[in-house]
């Protein structure tokens, strides 16, 4: 099972799982497309960071990404504006996969 766990201090989110069989099934294309939108907020935290605007801190292993930022006002303006089509991203394949994504918290990009 696909998990996205959204927690809320400053703007801290984990993606916990993966699919267990290497194979064409929904499940791995699955686990790859959350992975994809974990691997692409981490970049836009990095791309901020390196701006300047705050401070991100990336974990990534094999079934576990997080995403750590903290930002001034203006930083975390730029995180959410930029992050709003991953948001978007997550709800349509929660949409799609209810049965095998869980999320905790809210998403408030």
């Amino acid at each position: 099972m696909t998990k996205v766990l959204i927690l809320q201090d400053g703007m801290d989110i984990s993606i916990i799982g993966h699919a267990e069989k290497i194979n064409e099934g929904k499940d791995n294309l699955l686990c790859c497309a959350v992975s994809v939108l974990g691997q692409t907020l981490a970049q836009i935290a990095m791309d901020i960071e390196a701006e300047g605007e705050a401070k991100a801190s990336i974990n990534i292993e094999k079934g576990f990404i997080r995403v750590k930022v903290s930002a001034s006002k203006e930083g975390m303006r730029k995180f959410k504006e930029r992050a709003k089509a991953i948001e978007t991203g997550f709800e349509l394949l929660k949409a799609e996969y209810p049965e095998q994504i869980f999320m905790a918290g809210e998403i408030c990009f």
